[in-house]
Order: structure tokens, then sequence, then C-alpha cells
């Protein structure tokens, strides 16, 4: 049987439930919303829960998530909406029905 080949959103759920052993994950790869070929990586939105939070404000949430996955950012990983809340926060809302920003593709460097 070959060896499948990991896609950037397997490895990165697994970068994070190995750094965050308590973590909930919800990983939707959005890059076909954006202006990169078909079957790309490139852009994905994030919602990870974890107690791992509590008494981390936003951006410090956000830089611990972010050093977890360096080596996808290094290697091609170019986009991440970021929600990282506690099983509280979760449990009361925060979390939900968040959504990444419009791609402005080629249109951001036209103005």
């Amino acid at each position: 049987m070959p060896l499948m080949k990991k896609t950037r959103e397997i490895r990165m759920k697994a970068l994070l439930q190995s750094a965050i052993q308590d973590a909930e994950v919800y990983l939707e790869n959005e890059s076909h919303k954006h202006s990169v070929p078909e079957d790309s990586e490139t852009h994905f939105k994030l919602l990870i829960v974890s107690d791992k939070f509590v008494g981390l404000s936003k951006v410090a949430r956000q830089r611990l998530v972010y050093s977890y996955l360096d080596s996808e950012f290094k290697s091609g990983l170019h986009a991440l909406t970021l929600r990282a809340v506690s099983f509280e926060e979760r449990k009361n809302g925060q979390g939900d029905n968040f959504v990444s920003p419009e791609c402005l593709g080629g249109k951001a460097a036209k103005h």
C-alpha cells in the first residue's frame, strides 16, 4: 500500500492537538475562496478551544497558536483566520459564527 501524502490540514491539526492536549480543533480550508491554484492549502479558518487559553489575552492566544504553526507558515501557509477560546467561553457562544475577511486578491494592489 502506498503512503498517503499528509495534507497541510492534517499536519496542522496534528501539530495543534499534540501541542495542546485538551484542544478541540475545527479547521477549514478556505483556499478555494482566494486567487490560488485549485487544490491549494494556503488559506485556513481555525477555531481552537482549550483551557490553555484561560488568563491569556487575545494577542497572547494568537501568538501561542502561531508559534505551533510556524513550520506551516514557513512552508506555504499564507493566511489564517483564528479564534482561540476556552471551553467556558465556547459554552457562552464565543467562537460561534466567526467568518474570515473577504479576499481582496489582486484588488488590494490596484488601490
